[in-house]
């Protein structure tokens, strides 16, 4: 004897065709909400930005930092999944992760920020930098040694 594909019990569909409408209900019913909260919604990226990376070598780079005027009221930063962020180098590679290093320092990254329950992007560019100071070691007192600098010798080789 064959299996319905659809039978009713107590209200409910059950079987392998049910289920399948269970499921496509649930997804329009959570894809309208997006969709209503989607309509009003722009995002703008910044064209570029200037990052510094920190004492640790590394900048974590944020929808915050990116986006312009970002709707975080109505897609909060903190809600895990609201933002995709990646990162390209100028060859087309893909960076592992939200963050630029020491290794990035002097280049150009193309930074995309996808909206992901509204399916929008936007993106623009970062120019990595380091402005962390020089830190000087075996300083007598806080200050370098003196040196003694030829100057007469150095202009006689230049010139």
């Amino acid at each position: 004897m064959k299996r319905p594909l659809l039978t009713q019990l107590n209200g409910f569909l059950t079987g392998t065709v049910g289920v399948a409408v269970m499921i496509m209900i649930f997804m329009t019913l959570g894809s309208s909400k997006a969709s209503a909260q989607c309509q009003n919604i722009n995002l703008a990226c910044n064209d570029e930005i200037h990052v510094t990376i920190g004492e640790n070598c590394i900048s974590i780079i944020t929808v915050d930092m990116i986006l312009e005027d970002p709707p975080f009221d109505v897609f909060p930063d903190a809600v895990h999944g609201n933002y995709d962020i990646v990162l390209k180098l100028p060859d087309g590679t893909e960076l592992p992760g939200d963050y630029v290093t020491d290794e990035h320092v002097g280049q150009l990254i193309e930074v995309t920020i996808t909206l992901l329950p509204c399916s929008i992007s936007c993106w623009g560019y970062i120019t990595v930098e380091d402005k962390i100071p020089p830190v000087f070691e075996d300083c007598e007192n806080g200050f370098l040694p003196p040196v003694d600098i030829d100057c007469e010798a150095y202009i006689n080789n230049h010139t």
